[in-house]
C-alpha cells in the first residue's frame, strides 16, 4: 500500500493490498473508472474470486464480512490525464467528477478505499443522509 492508501485503510505503508480496477459503461458509453484497494490479509483470494463474476458484496460476505457502510466520501473535480480521457472517450478539456471514499465494517474498521473518476456530463451524483436500513 502507498502511504495514502495505507492511511485510508489504517494499514502500514507497504502492507499488501488488492487493487481492483474497473471501467463502467451506461448505454454503450464509458461513464467511470474506479480503483479500489482492500486489505489483502483480511480478504485473501479476492481478485481471483472477482474473476468468477460474482458481485463484490457477495464475495466479501463469503470472505467473512457481514456488512459494511460508507464512512465518508470526498467529491472533487480534476482535469483528465491522457490515458483517462482516452478510456472514458472524452476530451481532455472536460473536467471529471472525482469521488474518494472509505467503506468500513460495522465495527468501524476500513475494508475498502476507493477512487472513482466520472464523466461529469454523463452522470449525476445524488448524496442522501437518510438511513436506508
Amino acid at each position: 500500500a502507498s502511504a495514502r492508501v495505507a492511511g485510508e485503510l489504517r494499514l502500514a505503508a507497504g502492507d499488501e493490498v488488492h487493487r481492483i480496477e474497473s471501467l463502467s459503461e451506461a448505454s454503450g458509453q464509458p461513464v467511470s473508472l474506479m480503483s479500489a484497494w482492500y486489505p489483502a490479509r483480511r480478504f485473501p483470494g479476492l481478485p481471483e474470486l472477482l474473476q468468477e463474476g460474482a458481485g463484490t458484496s457477495e464475495i466479501l460476505a463469503r470472505l467473512g464480512l457481514r456488512d459494511y457502510v460508507r464512512a465518508h466520501s470526498r467529491i472533487t473535480t480534476q482535469m483528465p490525464q491522457d490515458d483517462t480521457a482516452r478510456l472514458l472517450r472524452q476530451p481532455m478539456t472536460r473536467p471529471l467528477l472525482c469521488v474518494a471514499s472509505v467503506d468500513v465494517d460495522l465495527d468501524g474498521h476500513p475494508v475498502k478505499y476507493g477512487e472513482t473518476v466520472l464523466c461529469g456530463d454523463r452522470v449525476q451524483l445524488c448524496v442522501s443522509m437518510e438511513d436506508t436500513r
